[in-house]
């Protein structure tokens, strides 16, 4: 398999920057994973404060919210910008690792001829 296409798989199956280690660019690969794991830490942290809200509301009025409100909650909480980093990092990792593997299998295969 080339570098290419093993290191966009890499990047996008297991976490953002992963490909970009294999591929020996670890400055890249660390800027994606730590943008990412600060995002994912703000979402967990907002989906947290939002659960426990929730079960405080339960516990002190025995309803249990309807799924509009339980949407509401969501989407006033701010969830999208988070969301949205993590997304890209994990889009800009695929694409900016595949372009890399393409120019180091270009160059191996310059090398060979």
């Amino acid at each position: 398999m080339n570098n290419a296409l093993k290191s966009a798989l890499l990047s996008a199956l297991i976490f953002p920057g992963v490909g970009h280690f294999v591929l020996k660019k670890p400055i890249q690969g660390l800027i994606l994973t730590v943008i990412s794991i600060f995002s994912l830490y703000l979402l967990f942290t907002s989906l947290s404060e939002i659960a426990e809200q929730l079960r405080i509301q339960i516990q002190n009025s025995g309803a249990i919210p309807t799924l509009q409100e339980l949407s509401y909650q969501l989407s006033s909480q701010g969830l999208g910008t988070p969301s949205l980093i993590v997304s890209i990092c994990w889009i800009v990792g695929i694409i900016d690792a595949y372009r890399i593997g393409q120019t180091q299998d270009k160059n191996k295969y310059n090398e060979l001829s």
